[in-house]
């Protein structure tokens, strides 16, 4: 849906599943190439994603954010887009840049339940422990609380290395 405003046209980009009602992402304009890039993230448009990264700079991919505060990297895992997720943080997506809410990509895989993005989110060094939203909760209690067992299963079961020993 759009709408006039002076010179320029809103966007309001609808969310087509009926988890994501709470959530709808707005787009300042078609025309903005971090609006577009967050859109071919959440629809999964991996070549489009890949078209847009590489006409870019890198440092743009953790610019590219909503109202939200949503990134094009909170977006593909939200919705499971597991090559854009790979594809994101391979281009410099920075994996635990958070929301308005303080809530990291992994936070919304879990609540989501998008155990794959999860894989692929610990196995790029994502932070298990951050906490976020206004309850302060952890991946691991977003993953309880959404009754997402194999992503609860994946956290729990996740062993963050041990920093080199100095000396």
């Amino acid at each position: 849906k759009s709408v006039a405003c002076g010179s320029h046209r809103l966007y309001l980009q609808l969310p087509t599943s009926p988890t994501s009602l709470a959530m709808p992402h707005r787009v300042r304009s078609p025309d903005d190439p971090t609006a577009r890039m967050r859109l071919a993230a959440r629809a999964g448009k991996l070549s489009v994603l890949q078209k847009l990264i590489s006409r870019e700079p890198s440092w743009r991919i953790n610019e590219a954010r909503d109202e939200d505060g949503w990134t094009a990297l909170h977006l593909a895992s939200f919705w499971g887009h597991i090559d854009c997720v790979k594809t994101l943080i391979r281009a410099g997506a920075a994996v635990d840049q958070r929301d308005v809410e303080g809530r990291t990509a992994l936070h919304m895989a879990c609540l989501y339940g998008e155990a794959e993005a999860v894989k692929v989110l610990l196995k790029a060094k994502a932070e298990k422990n951050l906490l976020a939203g206004r309850a302060g909760k952890t991946a691991l209690e977003f993953a309880i609380e959404s009754g997402s067992s194999s992503c609860a299963t994946l956290l729990a079961e996740h062993v963050t290395p041990a920093p080199p020993a100095e000396g």
